[in-house]
């Protein structure tokens, strides 16, 4: 069957442990019933070699009681054909015990397999529930994408950052409540702790993309079933977050913006009184001051890139021999230059704060604005960087968040069925090995068979 996710993956485990199950109980049964006629071959034949060995004896005390010659023949003769017949019976024993031997090994099998084989049709029954459930939650989810509110959030994020009042709510932030220097700075600083916080992100989504590809390579099947578990792990995320969030995130955003507009429209309304929009007013001082911290926030920066490939040559050295990865010179230089770029942060910093009188312009600058006023500004980023993100997010259709989900599903159930098979495979070539080396065991145990087989007792 085509399987496009993991209901269907447990669908087709369900069968083949159906299958598989049956089949075992066919093979437990047939040999069942073969090892209880050999066993009753067996008692008979040994019944028979009894009998033969009682009478051999009463001859031969007939044999050894007799004084007549011709008597003594007689017996001679019926001793020699009864021992014929009881080496004959000794085959015949021995034999039947070979058969009782294969047949019990064999029904040890099937039953070693019938096992597993229920055991395998439980689990797949009891995770296809599950599965199920699942995928009801996950097509509530991708429903719910679709329509709206959640279909129209990226249309309304655009339409909120081209509105007239998303214009003004920065010309009331950057030209009136903080003046542009001191605006800008703010800007760059948000930027730069928004860039280290995604730089920490696709360091640990380069890790987890490491792990994937080597585990894939190390180990084709079930490193291909790590590997496509994470992808489907973060896409079902990334749906599930949007669902959860980026409705809310929409009206709060539009929300702060709108606020900001409206205190434009009625300067009554600024949370700065006109003497205080007086006093935070730029100047030269402040404008250089402002200026001359930028280096600090370029050098925050340096130590982020410079983290990054360390990681990058950390994953690198420890895919291509983690025993020689503390020793690498690759990631001797990476760490090198992290401490580098960590004393180009210390020299930003130090250099700054010895311009005494520059950085008190600054910090005397900022003091004007209380906390509630900051929040206000951290606000508006929050509400831009939400906004931006949002138009940048397809939820439907080709490269949505959806159709990347649909996809990563298919490929981990594929991954898995691939898997589930392979270890289907080994566990029958497993059982193929065992019964064989089972039965070589037992007859080489039959010490008595070679001598009765060179003897022709059997054929």
């Amino acid at each position: 069957m085509a399987i496009t996710n993991l209901v269907d993956y447990w669908q087709q485990e369900s069968v083949a442990a159906t299958a598989a199950r049956t089949a075992a109980q066919a093979d437990l049964t047939a040999a069942q019933a073969a090892l209880a006629a050999a066993k009753s071959q067996l008692a008979t034949d040994m019944a028979a070699l009894d009998g033969l060995k009682a009478t051999i004896t009463a001859k031969k005390a007939l044999l050894a009681a007799s004084s007549i010659p011709m008597e003594a023949e007689a017996l001679t003769l019926q001793i020699r054909d009864l021992i014929e017949q009881y080496r004959a019976s000794q085959g015949d024993v021995l034999t039947d015990q070979d058969k009782v031997d294969w047949q019990q090994t064999g029904a040890d099998a099937a039953a070693e397999a019938l096992a597993r084989a229920a055991a395998a049709l439980t689990e797949a029954i009891q995770a296809k529930g599950a599965a199920q459930t699942d995928a009801v939650g996950r097509t509530s989810m991708k429903t719910k994408l679709g329509q709206a509110p959640l279909s129209t959030v990226k249309a309304e994020a655009t339409a909120a950052l081209a509105a007239t009042s998303a214009a003004d709510a920065v010309d009331q932030l950057k030209y009136k409540d903080f003046p542009t220097p001191l605006f800008e700075l703010a800007q760059k600083r948000y930027a730069a702790r928004a860039a280290h916080l995604a730089s920490l992100r696709t360091s640990a989504e380069e890790a987890a993309t490491k792990l994937g590809d080597k585990a894939a390579a190390g180990d084709a099947l079930a490193g291909t079933v790590v590997k496509t578990k994470l992808a489907f792990d973060n896409a079902e995320r990334a749906v599930r977050d949007y669902a959860a969030t980026a409705r809310q995130r929409l009206d709060n955003a539009k929300a702060v913006i709108v606020a900001l507009a409206a205190i434009k429209a009625d300067p009554t309304k600024d949370f700065l009184t006109p003497s205080e929009l007086t006093k935070v007013k730029a100047d030269a001082d402040r404008t250089a001051a402002a200026a001359a911290v930028d280096p600090i926030t370029v050098a925050r920066g340096k130590v982020d890139t410079a983290r990054e490939a360390l990681d990058t040559a950390l994953l690198t050295s420890i895919a291509t021999d983690v025993d020689a990865s503390f020793t690498d010179p690759a990631i001797i230089t990476a760490r090198g230059d992290v401490s580098t770029a960590e004393a180009g942060v210390t020299t930003a910093v130090g250099t700054f704060v010895a311009t005494a009188a520059v950085r008190k312009a600054l910090d005397d600058w900022q003091v004007l604005y209380l906390d509630p006023i900051w929040e206000r500004l951290l606000a508006y980023f929050d509400a831009k960087a939400a906004l931006d993100e949002l138009v940048a997010v397809t939820t439907t259709g080709a490269g949505s968040l959806v159709k990347a989900l649909d996809d990563a599903e298919k490929a981990y159930a594929i991954a898995r069925a691939d898997a589930a098979k392979a270890r289907r495979t080994i566990d029958a070539l497993t059982d193929q090995a065992v019964l064989r080396e089972k039965r070589r065991t037992a007859a080489a145990a039959m010490t008595s068979k070679p001598l009765s087989a060179i003897r022709g007792d059997s054929f």
